[in-house]
């Protein structure tokens, strides 16, 4: 109890010396700025030694205070030492952590840039994807088994990067597994790791091109949850790359939705994409069929073509690009550099394709406008008749002479008789 009262005291102490000296420093501060206007010397000497005093006093006080035993009696402390790490064996190095290499870009085809992982899988981003307006955008993923070609010449990056700026498919993230026997899940994964794509099954597809398509169909027929689309381009499904349709109700958020697709003059391939057609649909799945894909002069070939509406298709399947927060956002646009062309190049195949817009195409052009048809030239008109001459005017009678006016008499003075009153003596 008396180490109590001590402290207390030695506080109320500390404090009132440290509010006396403060109250002393701020009156002296004060006096040599008032003197100031009278143009006095100013020495602010007094006023900083009572302002350390002050605080002196009341860190002592407070010192003192706290380091009062208050009735308890003091322990020695005992530090514990930490246990010494067991070294490794002579002779064997110690093991470090491994680090996932970093993606290592390969090549830069249309535009985009082409990575590589370290299992061999690689993820291609859109020219959008470094935008300056993009850098919280997420972009839907997109699965892609093709065949073994130098990036340069893979026809899949331009025919999606050519109708992205078309304004008829949004862009997306793609990833190429290295074979078909590969899970594409932990590349999946990774590239959510690494980029911005948009999580979920509703903004992922799988897609196969030519040998591949198989591949992508018996992905999605065997983890529906996994994809929201599928998409086979020129491919055959039966023989040595069947497809195994399941049997049996399948629920309703199982049922993929298919997009079997053939070029005009691939009839082998139109011919194994029916008969998958029809199995699918036997089981609910819901499928569409584009068959007879020609060119389109200026665009490339018939299957650049087909990847081209492969993606206006999964644009339709997919949820849009996503920003913060999960609000939907549109992808920024490629800028496109105007090409100058002579006047007799004629219109620009781009613009208005000589072909039929597909009904993949969410933006047909417009129909042409019908001919101004041609008046029919007038007809002369008969002359008019001649009008008759009109009858001469009847000279006006001429106007009667007057007869002159008779002179006017001359005036002549007249005597008046003398008035009655008037003096005419003289």
């Amino acid at each position: 109890m008396a180490a109590w009262v001590f402290g207390a005291v030695v506080l109320a102490v500390g404090v009132g010396g440290t509010v006396l000296l403060a109250r002393a420093a701020a009156v002296r501060w004060a006096a040599e700025r008032a003197g100031r206007t009278y143009e006095l010397p100013v020495n602010y000497r007094a006023a900083v030694v009572r302002t350390a005093g002050a605080v002196l006093a009341l860190t002592g006080a407070v010192a003192v205070a706290l380091n009062l035993p208050y009735g308890r009696a003091t322990q020695p402390r005992t530090v514990m030492a930490a246990a010494p790490h067991p070294a490794p064996p002579a002779g064997r190095p110690a093991a470090r952590p491994a680090r996932p290499s970093a993606p290592r870009e390969v090549a830069r085809p249309a535009g985009g840039s082409l990575a590589e992982l370290a299992d061999g899988t690689r993820v291609w981003l859109p020219p959008q994807y470094a935008g300056p307006n993009a850098r919280k955008v997420a972009f839907p993923l997109v699965v892609a088994y093709l065949p073994a070609t130098a990036p340069e010449r893979e026809e899949l990056y331009p025919a999606f990067v050519r109708h992205t700026a078309r304004g008829l498919a949004d862009p997306f993230v793609v990833v190429v597994p290295r074979d078909c026997g590969a899970d594409p899940v932990a590349a999946m994964d990774e590239a959510a790791r690494r980029y911005r794509v948009v999580a979920g099954r509703d903004a992922r597809a799988v897609l196969g091109v030519g040998p591949y398509a198989p591949c992508a169909l018996r992905a999605a027929l065997a983890h529906p949850d996994r994809y929201r689309a599928a998409v086979g381009v020129s491919g055959t499904y039966d023989g040595g790359g069947a497809v195994t349709v399941p049997t049996g109700p399948v629920p309703p958020g199982g049922r993929p939705h298919v997009l079997l697709t053939t070029a005009a003059t691939e009839q082998r391939q139109r011919s194994a994409a029916m008969r998958l057609l029809t199995a699918l649909r036997r089981i609910g799945a819901r499928v569409r069929f584009l068959d007879h894909v020609l060119p389109q002069p200026g665009a490339g070939s018939a299957r650049r073509r087909q990847l081209a509406l492969v993606s206006g298709y999964l644009t339709e399947e997919f949820a849009a690009p996503k920003g913060p927060g999960g609000r939907v956002r549109p992808a920024p646009p490629v800028r496109r550099v105007p090409v100058r062309r002579p006047p007799s190049a004629g219109r620009d195949p781009v613009r208005r394709p000589a072909v039929a817009a597909h009904p993949l195409d969410r933006k047909p052009p417009h129909p042409p406008k019908p001919p101004v048809p041609v008046k029919p030239p007038a007809r002369p008109k008969a002359p008019a008749a001649p009008k008759p001459p009109k009858p001469p005017k009847a000279a006006k009678p001429a106007r009667p002479v007057k007869p002159p006016k008779a002179p006017k008499p001359a005036h002549r003075p007249v005597a008046r008789p003398p008035e009655p009153d008037e003096d005419t003596t003289g």
